[in-house]
């Protein structure tokens, strides 16, 4: 049984690994923003790095196994998870943080009709009501009545579908196949989509970017570190937070991405968000907690801890 202070201290654990992953993800987004090379050059000399280390890492612990126990949702993890960090990149550099980190949070919006078409789950009018809602606050983010859809938040939007689909599959898949192979399969699916473009100078099915290597200067290359630092800091922080903590107690915890965006778009980009931008992210913001509140009074069995 946990006393009420070990619970707390819990709490508290997990809210500090938490903050740091948000802080992690949001730190390697504003680096990616800052420098001036193309973001899928940037992405494939993040993934290559952080694929020797895991490999490293994995040598280390003699687990040199890389079988997946269900290699076809692997697939599927591996292509959602890579596309859609390639998105991330490309939204967080041609949008304001703020209104990139709005769009994104169509991601929770996208997982419950992931469940209903694939999962056939059953939902009531409350939660659709609650979905619908939150595409009204994403529809106010993009302010189509005084501005064009862009280019760049159609690539934020189809991030966050992306986003939802290596949620569900590594969801499962973490049940049966170990951390650091989701991670080392994350990066090689990445090194395996991006290197041949480069090799042969093509573009991506003609989205995002035409793809060409820009000679890198060996200052830049310690804030293509830190990216690898931010990159490994955000997964392992928020594999520890949900290791330790409850889940109805961390999902609120997702919002600190915007405001971590607000201020660092504010102090290094002197990015000023639109009215719009802040109307939309309270809408969304207000009806996935509803979601998750829902969500955590049907199914009691994710407002858990599990043994440590």
């Amino acid at each position: 049984m946990v006393s009420v202070s070990q619970t707390k201290h819990l709490h508290a654990q997990a809210a500090g690994w938490i903050i740091l992953c948000r802080a992690a993800f949001i730190g390697m987004m504003a680096l990616v923003k800052f420098l001036p090379y193309q973001t899928l050059q940037v992405n494939l000399c993040r993934s290559v790095i952080n694929m020797a280390i895991v490999l490293l890492v994995l040598a280390y612990q003699r687990k040199l196994h890389f079988k997946s126990k269900q290699p076809k949702l692997q697939l599927v993890r591996v292509i959602c998870g890579a596309f859609g960090m390639m998105c991330y990149y490309y939204a967080f550099r041609n949008l304001d943080m703020a209104k990139a980190s709005t769009l994104l949070f169509a991601q929770a919006l996208i997982l419950p009709v992931l469940a209903m078409i694939f999962l056939h789950e059953k939902s009531g009018w409350r939660r659709i009501l609650a979905v619908v809602i939150g595409y009204i606050g994403i529809w106010v983010a993009l302010d189509p009545v005084y501005e064009e859809f862009s280019y760049a938040e159609g690539i934020a939007l189809l991030a966050a579908a992306l986003g939802a689909g290596a949620m569900v599959s590594g969801k499962k898949l973490t049940a049966t196949d170990n951390t650091l192979l989701l991670m080392f399969f994350s990066g090689l699916a990445t090194v395996s989509l991006l290197a041949p473009l480069f090799v042969f100078d093509i573009s991506l099915f003609g989205m995002i970017e035409k793809v060409h290597w820009q000679p890198m200067l060996l200052d830049d290359w310690k804030y293509i570190l830190l990216i690898v630092l931010c990159s490994l800091t955000a997964q392992y922080s928020h594999i520890r937070s949900y290791k330790i903590g409850d889940i109805g107690f961390l999902a609120p915890f997702e919002y600190l991405k915007f405001i971590f965006s607000l201020v660092i778009g504010y102090l290094f980009f002197a990015e000023f968000p639109e009215t719009t931008t802040y109307i939309g992210a309270a809408i969304v913001m207000g009806s996935t907690l509803y979601l998750t509140k829902r969500e955590l009074k049907k199914n009691p069995q994710y407002n858990y801890r599990p043994d440590r």
